[in-house]
């Protein structure tokens, strides 16, 4: 049964808890402002990603350019050679355009600066035990006892959790469990800190976890597939790695390693 109350050990709520108690759970009727959908995605993420979807739309012009060249060597029908012609400059310029979009939309970096990743990942997931309880979905936390210090941009690892709770709650809620559960994990692993969401939720094929880091990608009906493509970015901001884990129908999981700022 949910239970209302989000569960974690040993997580720096500050304002929330007490940390000396080894276990505790914040009950959510004192939770008054639910988050809303999408307000993590400020202009400066957006942006962020703006060149890498030229990028990625550019790769996907490639091979519209190489067959409209190669159809046109060989069709000897002059409106049909006119017409290939016609795709092959546009191509072309399209090409271009994405190049030159791409060189004006790479915006320059502050440095990152060392946060406790533990404390920023608890506090962001306070905010959403409003929205988890409205659904019926029971929040897990799990952490050691001990500050994890990473060099990090914290607007940016905000969006990354907010995305990946979203994303949670999307796939609980096509699946629909008797129970929904979203379990969040950092372990502090030497020179790496690993975060981790896993949901119970409809889960990926392969196929789909193969396409899951490309823009405009997403199996929710009106999504933008945009939320990983922001993800991923913000794991390559922090000079970390990412990869899933998935059996259709079980559960999805999201594996991040992030530099911890006192590895050489």
């Amino acid at each position: 049964m949910f239970l209302g109350k989000i569960h974690y050990n040993r997580f720096d709520y500050r304002d929330h808890v007490d940390a000396n108690h080894e276990k505790k759970e914040i009950n959510v009727s004192s939770q008054k402002n639910m988050i809303e959908p999408k307000t993590w995605r400020n202009p400066e993420i957006l942006l962020e990603i703006l060149p890498i979807l030229f990028h990625k739309l550019k790769n996907k012009l490639t091979p519209i350019l190489g067959y409209a060249q190669i159809l046109k060597a060989v069709i000897t029908d002059p409106g049909h050679a006119s017409r290939l012609g016609k795709i092959e400059t546009a191509a072309l310029d399209l090409t271009e355009l994405m190049n030159l979009l791409r060189e004006n939309f790479t915006l320059p970096k502050s440095q990152p600066e060392p946060r406790d990743l533990k404390a920023l990942t608890a506090a962001v997931a306070a905010e959403w035990i409003p929205l988890l309880q409205s659904n019926h979905i029971q929040l897990l936390m799990d952490s050691g006892n001990s500050p994890i210090s990473v060099k990090l941009y914290p607007q940016e690892i905000r969006a990354l959790i907010c995305e990946l709770i979203d994303n949670s709650v999307n796939a609980i809620r096509k699946a629909q469990p008797p129970e929904g559960q979203i379990r969040l994990s950092l372990q502090d692993q030497n020179s790496i800190a690993v975060l981790s969401l896993r949901d119970n939720g409809a889960g990926m094929s392969e196929p789909e976890r193969d396409q899951a880091w490309n823009p405009f990608y997403s199996t929710i009906p009106d999504h933008a597939g945009l939320g990983l493509v922001i993800c991923e970015t913000i794991v390559k901001n922090h000079l970390g790695k990412a990869r899933i884990e998935s059996e259709p129908g079980q559960f999805c999981e999201f594996i991040f390693e992030f530099p911890k700022s006192d590895s050489k």
